[in-house]
């Protein structure tokens, strides 16, 4: 017979009935770990269409605000980002964001969210095809109602050819912005728009250290949880398809290139290495912007993260995942037969060209 102590057993009450708990501010956060790992591994944050998973993870993103989950990096999650987007909202006291390679262009639902993000410092969106549309919808709440962006630092913009210096204007007036990252070309026509800003009397490796992205997915209770979101989504796309899909090529004969054409990872260079980029700052440098010394700090605690994660998905410890769309099981006696073509909208198709 196991014997547990007054102190399991009340975790055990509480973890039991979560759903019911209003609030857990004036409980250490030593505790609120606990209960959050344990309500993690009972599996009360496995989305459902009820909603029952969000008002769980409010309570403790309320009461611990930025210990539940600081930064984030979903660099190349495009998928992941377009059909998880409810994963991602419920976090608003992230500090760092890295959302490079994602596709985002100018009509995705995060730009809205990201720019009422009061805590956020370091956001990176270089390389998803934005122009200044975007950048309007990105400054739009703060430009209104002078809402959100209070704390941004660091802004990457590099990477995405249709910002021009029109976008200047609309940058420049967020109260903390300390230093830009831009395509050379976007000051060729109008260098004057940059405002209290100033090119960058250093090199880009000098601010490298703001720039790196982390191994991890993210920092806080969280990163296991997202980590596990987008196992999930990858191990559904590794599965076979059921049908065959006719990929429309563009005709590059003619020159002609998709609309939304995003450029592959592969194909891109970080700033740090690309000589077509500059960065525009109010910074000298013996003024670095604090973000550079929480980054340092962050990077310290890569180890005990990493440790934390291990430790999650080395035991028993796992979200108890459903998963849909499964192939069926005759599939293999089916498999002789001619694959069946679906055909397909090709201004769908140019979207994941």
């Amino acid at each position: 017979m196991a014997v547990y102590t007054l102190k399991e057993l009340c975790l055990a009450y509480v973890v039991n009935n979560i759903h019911r708990v209003d609030s857990l501010h004036g409980l250490p956060a030593l505790i609120g770990k606990e209960i959050f790992d344990a309500c993690m591994e009972a599996g009360y944050f496995n989305t459902d269409e009820y909603g029952n998973w969000r008002t769980v993870l409010d309570v403790f993103v309320d009461a611990y605000a930025e210990e539940v989950l600081q930064r984030l990096n979903l660099q190349s999650k495009w998928m992941f980002l377009a059909s998880c987007l409810d994963c991602i909202v419920p976090y608003t006291h992230i500090q760092y964001i890295d959302l490079s390679h994602c596709r985002i262009g100018n009509s995705h639902e995060i730009l809205c969210h990201l720019g009422t993000l009061q805590l956020i410092k370091v956001i990176g969106l270089h390389y998803n095809n934005i122009s200044i549309q975007g950048i309007k919808i990105f400054t739009s709440k703060h430009r209104r109602a002078k809402w959100g962006l209070e704390c941004l630092e660091v802004l990457r913009l590099d990477g995405n050819p249709n910002i021009t210096h029109e976008c200047l204007p609309f940058l420049t007036t967020l109260p903390a912005l300390k230093i830009i990252c831009l395509n050379v070309k976007v000051l060729e026509q109008n260098p004057t728009l940059t405002g209290h800003l100033k090119i960058c009397p250093q090199s880009s490796d000098f601010h490298s250290g703001i720039f790196s992205e982390s191994k991890s997915r993210g920092h806080g209770w969280a990163a296991p949880l997202l980590n596990m979101y987008i196992q999930d989504m990858d191990e559904k796309l590794s599965k076979p398809p059921m049908f065959t899909f006719s990929k429309k090529t563009p005709n590059t004969a003619t020159g002609r290139i998709p609309e939304n054409n995003f450029i592959e990872k592969s194909e891109m260079k970080d700033s740090q290495n690309n000589s077509d980029t500059i960065i525009i700052c109010d910074c000298t440098a013996k003024e670095l912007p604090s973000t550079l010394s929480s980054h340092k700090e962050c990077k310290s605690l890569k180890t005990l993260q990493s440790n934390s994660d291990n430790k999650f998905h080395g035991g028993n410890a796992r979200l108890k995942r459903k998963y849909i769309n499964d192939v069926p099981a005759n599939t293999a006696e089916t498999s002789s037969e001619s694959p069946k073509v679906l055909k397909l909208d090709p201004s769908v198709l140019n979207l994941y060209i």
